[in-house]
């Protein structure tokens, strides 16, 4: 039996978008995107089977009587659950 110590690296980073909507990458880039439609901002690649499968979906919608755009909602999909977050209820998430 072989009973070796493995060092396993564990790395940290964050990412956050709100209002109409403004984003930060993981490397810290900020940017904001008013587009309108559904956006993938994380995905597995699948390359390491070690990693567990999630993503990151966001929508995005047209802010009534403005040429800007507002994040609606976001869907964290992990291990097989959805969370997803609502704009309009801070505090609240919805599990699968």
């Amino acid at each position: 039996m072989n009973n070796k110590a493995v060092c396993v690296a564990q790395s940290k980073a964050t990412w956050w978008l709100f209002g109409d909507p403004h984003y930060s990458t993981f490397d810290g880039q900020p940017f904001s995107f008013m587009g309108t439609c559904s956006y993938i901002l994380v995905n597995k690649t699948g390359k390491d089977p070690a990693l567990l499968q999630f993503s990151i979906q966001t929508k995005n919608e047209l802010r009534v009587n403005s040429k800007g755009s507002f994040l609606k909602s976001a869907n964290i999909d992990l291990s097989g659950h959805r969370i997803t977050i609502l704009t309009g209820q801070r505090g609240t998430v919805e599990i699968d």
